[in-house]
Parts: structure tokens; sequence; C-alpha cells
């Protein structure tokens, strides 16, 4: 068991629209942290695919941090929300 007391990345949680959609989930326990980077900062990086996150703060951050990846562009539906008036 993992004992943190800051964020760390343990499970990744994506979908695309493509070919139908689909849902990957990738475990950053299990996989180095090379594995997570070769394996994402192609899409997460890649400047004409949108990545849409709630409240992606965080999620950017440790992304960063842990796996060098810079995410752009990105969609914040929370920050979306608020800019148009949405009850929190």
């Amino acid at each position: 068991w993992y004992r943190s007391y800051r964020g760390q990345t343990t499970l990744l949680q994506l979908a695309t629209a493509a070919d139908g959609g689909r849902v990957f989930l990738v475990d950053c326990l299990r996989l180095s942290r090379e594995r997570v980077r070769e394996s994402l900062h192609r899409v997460l990086e890649n400047p004409w695919v949108l990545k849409v996150f709630h409240a992606a703060g965080n999620d950017v951050k440790w992304l960063a941090q842990e796996f060098g990846i810079r995410v752009s562009p990105i969609l914040d539906t929370q920050v979306l929300a608020r800019s148009i008036g949405f009850p929190h």
C-alpha cells in the first residue's frame, strides 16, 4: 500500500471519440514512469488533440511532475462552467 501526503497519479482514465469511442485505463502504480510517458505523451502533448478535463489543475500538475508530460491544449469543464455562471 502506498502512503502519500502529496498527490500521486495512480490511475488514469482516458477516452476517445475516434472509431466509435474507446476507454483506456492506465495503472500508474504498475507501470514504470518511463512506460507511462512513452504511452501517453504523443497524445497528451499533441497540439491538434483537444483534451477535456474536469478540475484539471492537479491532474495537469502531477502529469508534468511525475511523467514530464505537458498537457496541451486543455478544455477544463469546471472552469467553463464557472465562466458561464453554472451554480456550484
